[in-house]
């Protein structure tokens, strides 16, 4: 199996190293909550980093509150711990705070129970702490060490996205203006394509909306994250149009417009019988084709 390990893995386990080494030095106590601190915040950007730090910080800081609370009240009582695991659950689904829901219980148990042996106050104080101290170790590490790439990211997927349009074209769309005869499940081929083709698309929608926010951070190049956008709508576009025309693709007629739009972009075709007989589905197919094979010029360009 070729399995090459990631940079965030490497980056994830250098902030576990970094966490004991400074605990160790400091002569501080356990170093637990800071290296979960670290491995959570370890995201693929630094904006998602900061926002997953701040939601485990902000998950600590509740839980270390009301396990004090509770814990003053009765440390290990089984149902307080139960009632306080409802109060943090609530306040986490009130604020929209879903992801802080973890560490927040974990937090509150682990005062409740007072794993450590120390006061009360000094364990929820320490817990903030450590938190704290992880996640400042995970950004820096993600900040400063091989940054995740976006834009090279993008351009892949983009290039991959419109690679998959031309395969359907030559495989399925030029392969009957050649033959005059269809693949075999032409129909359900297809559509298996543009599924994998939603696939790529919805990933990248979410790779573009973290770089858009990277990058109020960097300000990097608006010109280029807008070509970026105007290529991912152009890309959109195609879909759509591909998406009305997989049902009906198979023994579709081509109009001279789109026999010669084929042969302008490369693709190999021969003359057969062109706008002969047209019918209305034909007429249908060759409106959406000619949209798709307008935007594949643009994409090739």
């Amino acid at each position: 199996m070729d399995y090459k390990i990631g940079m965030r893995t490497y980056k994830t386990s250098l902030a576990v190293f970094i966490c004991i080494i400074v605990y160790q030095i400091a002569h501080w106590e356990n170093p637990f909550f800071a290296v979960i601190g670290a491995i959570l915040s370890m995201e693929t950007s630094i904006i998602s980093s900061f926002k997953v730090g701040r939601d485990r910080l902000m998950g600590t800081a509740l839980g270390a509150i009301v396990g004090l609370g509770f814990t003053l009240i009765s440390p290990r009582d089984a149902l307080l711990s139960a009632l306080g695991m409802i109060i943090i659950i609530t306040i986490c689904n009130i604020f929209h705070w879903n992801k802080s829901i973890s560490i927040a219980g974990v937090v509150f148990i682990s005062i409740m129970f007072n794993i450590g042996g120390l006061q009360a106050i000094q364990y929820s104080i320490n817990r903030i702490l450590d938190t704290s101290i992880g996640i400042l170790i995970g950004l820096a590490i993600n900040f400063l060490i091989a940054p995740y790439n976006f834009e090279n990211s993008i351009q892949r997927q983009l290039s991959s996205l419109n690679k998959e349009f031309n395969m359907l074209i030559e495989g399925y769309i030029c392969t009957y203006v050649k033959e005059n005869s269809c693949p075999k499940d032409c129909c359900k081929l297809i559509n298996r394509c543009i599924g994998t083709i939603s696939d790529g698309l919805n990933q990248l929608k979410g790779e573009l909306k973290e770089y858009l926010n990277e990058i109020k951070v960097q300000q990097a190049n608006q010109q280029r994250v807008q070509d970026i956008i105007v290529t991912l709508e152009i890309i959109q576009e195609t879909y759509s149009h591909f998406k009305v025309i997989a049902p009906i693709v198979c023994e579709r007629k081509v109009n001279e417009l789109n026999f010669k739009k084929l042969e302008s972009l490369g693709f190999v075709v021969h003359r057969y019988y062109c706008n002969e007989n047209l019918n209305s589905l034909d007429m249908i197919y060759n409106y959406h084709l000619g949209i798709i094979l307008e935007n594949i010029e643009l994409l090739d360009n």
